[in-house]
């Protein structure tokens, strides 16, 4: 039995799936909204039996490695290493050339993260703790600190990794000898969402020293708009209350988890990226509390989120920090403040800061424009309507005057749908497509298909003598899907039906060879031919004709 035979006896789909999506039972299958496009009614569907799964919104599907490959955006060799693991099978590694690569960038990151926790010295244990970081939290994020110089460089060599495969893994430069990347920084370990560690960012201690902050360059392993901070500990809280808090930085974040917010995450000094926020929408989130100062800073900050979390169709709630410069500092005065505030809908605030009594008409003409244009890139036009009633009340203007104006802004590019392109599908395709997935899950039309299958197109006469499995396992899965909720009766009806249809088409097609073949015969002068076709279109045309009035 092969490794791939072996995983997926001992991994129940079922269960594996519902680690990362909420599923519910459909007669013997399980259903979910997909993870992998957006959509209001359930059209994700796994098979226990079968030990497969398919999205009929998108078009994705596969078995367990696929799953855990599309969710996680990996590759097919470290989703077999990962659920290896998780099945307890040892990991036989016929990997490729880039999956030894990957497996030594996870090394020496670990041995990198333990070296710079064995130089976490009592200068920066006094500093992270008058930033308000317990023992526990220093310890459970592992934080460290890198001196100055080639000493970790020297270290890993000395465990037998060479210079080269230290600097692919980030850790050191070649200025113009090889030293450390990083030098008289505090460590902050970065971990993937397996709490693997990919990358580390780094502190400066003194203040003097720029950047202020310093992350890992790019590798086969690292790439920090793909990570968020601390994703790897709250997934399971963000996953329990399908919210999340969204800071900045590792100590913000550190702090509020500290502070018993077990549900947030962080980005490490970029943009919020659209594969950031789909890992957050994929864990089943749908409200988003961004945290930001009230300043004309924290306001651009959250701005600069809103044009993407809008676009995915996240509920957008924004926390006002007051008198403090970032939530580390908030939580350091007011452990509680978290858990006291109110966060509020995102345009109640920007209502409240680009709106005041005082303002002269110009600059409120200029404001509500500039907000206007942030109610374009909602993606729900109900949405749009709501905030624009909210800010008719505000300032007094008329609905249908601010309708005109946001009318006349430029919607900004959308972003790409996952959904399945709506290509040309020959009509006959379409209704074999209904037929089968109908008789495939009920296998007690199966011998009336079967009598009909002179009118089925070749590669379907195939799919029905079995010469097809996945296609037949992804047909019965469908019809599970399409079908559930028709009765027996109705059933019944549906499937003559689809005979018939099937039938009017072939005999179409029929008809459509036949029109060629009679202009042929005129060109050429070949009157018998000409006759002999007639007829045969004619009678083409009394059976559709028949079959129609059974309709």
């Amino acid at each position: 039995m092969t490794l791939i035979d072996q995983i997926k006896e001992k991994i129940d789909i079922v269960e594996f799936i519902s680690e990362y999506i909420r599923l519910v039972p459909a007669g013997k299958n399980y259903k979910a909204l997909c993870p992998f496009h957006s959509e209001k009614t359930p059209s994700f569907m796994v098979s226990r039996e079968k030990q497969i799964w398919h999205c009929f919104g998108c078009g994705k599907g596969g078995d367990v490695i696929k799953f855990l490959m599309e969710y996680e955006h990996i590759g097919f060799q470290e989703a077999l290493k990962i659920l290896a693991e998780k099945a307890g099978i040892e990991y036989t590694r016929y990997s490729t050339l880039d999956q030894k690569k990957i497996d030594l960038l996870y090394d020496l990151n670990s041995k990198a993260k333990d070296f710079f926790k064995q130089n976490l010295n009592s200068e920066v244990l006094n500093y992270l703790k008058t930033r308000g970081l317990n023992s526990k939290t220093i310890q459970e994020f592992e934080l460290g600190f890198a001196p100055a110089g080639d000493n970790l460089t020297i270290h890993l060599m000395n465990l037998g990794y060479s210079a080269d495969e230290i600097v692919s893994a980030g850790l050191a430069k070649i200025k113009p000898k090889t030293t450390d990347f990083f030098q008289n920084r505090i460590i902050f370990p970065i971990y993937n969402q397996f709490g693997k560690i990919v990358g580390f960012s780094g502190r400066s201690l003194k203040e003097k020293q720029q950047p202020k902050y310093l992350n890992s360059p790019e590798t086969l392993i690292f790439n920090k708009s793909k990570i968020l901070y601390g994703f790897h500990k709250s997934k399971a809280e963000i996953r329990k209350t399908e919210n999340a808090f969204l800071v900045e930085g590792q100590m913000d974040f550190l702090m509020c988890w500290q502070a018993g917010i077990k549900n947030a995450v962080a980005t490490s000094g970029t943009a919020l990226t659209n594969i950031q926020l789909n890992l957050l929408k994929r864990t089943g989130v749908n409200k988003i509390i961004v945290c930001f100062d009230k300043d004309e800073a924290g306001i651009n900050a959250l701005e600069k989120y809103l044009e993407n979390l809008a676009k995915m169709d996240f509920e957008i709630l924004a926390l006002d920090l007051g008198k403090f410069k970032d939530p580390a500092e908030a939580i350091l005065s007011e452990p509680d403040f978290f858990k006291k505030s109110q966060p509020k809908p995102v345009f109640r605030v920007l209502f409240d800061f680009y709106i005041k009594p005082e303002q002269s008409w110009e600059i409120r003409k200029k404001n509500v424009l500039h907000l206007l244009s942030l109610i374009k890139q909602l993606s729900s036009q109900l949405e749009q309507y709501h905030i624009i009633q909210q800010l008719s009340l505000k300032t007094k203007i008329k609905e249908s005057i601010l309708l005109d104006e946001l009318e006349r802004i430029k919607t900004s590019p959308a972003l790409s749908s996952n959904l399945v392109s709506k290509e040309k599908i020959p009509r006959i395709d379409l209704i074999c497509q209904d037929l089968f997935s109908l008789a495939f899950s009920n296998k007690q039309f199966l011998p009336s298909l079967e009598e009909h299958q002179e009118f089925l197109p070749p590669k379907w006469q195939e799919i029905l003598h079995g010469n097809n499995n996945q296609e037949i396992n992804l047909l019965e899965l469908r019809g599970d899907y399409k079908f559930q909720n028709i009765d027996q009766i109705e059933m019944e009806k549906l499937f003559q039906e689809l005979i018939n249809q099937l039938k009017i088409e072939f005999y179409k097609n029929q008809g459509e060879k036949l029109k060629s073949k009679i202009e042929l015969a005129q060109q050429n002068g070949n009157l018998n031919e000409l006759n002999k076709l007639l007829k045969e279109f004619q009678a083409t045309y009394q059976k559709i004709n028949l079959i129609k009035k059974e309709l």
